[in-house]
């Protein structure tokens, strides 16, 4: 959200433009993010048999997907990071 409103703001499509006070902007709100969502994860381990299974953000630890247990594993599931975070990490600011 905050980095599409970055580039809405800017009219910018191509976002390797976006400059270095909009990524200070952003990466504060990864650590603001971070520190938001970190007491509110889930540890699967803890769950009865048959509870939905949790995935959180690798970088931001926010919920990206909630899937039943017996999920079947693909490529984009279960979901690795936020939308947030993929749209640093396409810029080239997460490492």
């Amino acid at each position: 959200m905050i980095m599409k409103e970055l580039i809405d703001r800017k009219e910018v499509n191509d976002m390797t433009l976006a400059t270095e006070k909009d990524k200070a902007f952003a990466l504060a709100e990864l650590s603001r993010r971070k520190i938001e969502n970190t007491p509110k994860v889930i540890d699967n381990r803890s769950l009865y048999a048959g509870s939905d299974m949790y995935f959180y953000c690798d970088y931001c630890k926010a919920l990206t997907d909630q899937l039943p247990e017996d999920y079947i594993p693909d490529p984009d599931t279960p979901k690795k990071i936020c939308d947030e975070c993929q749209s640093l990490k396409d810029l080239g600011w997460m490492e």
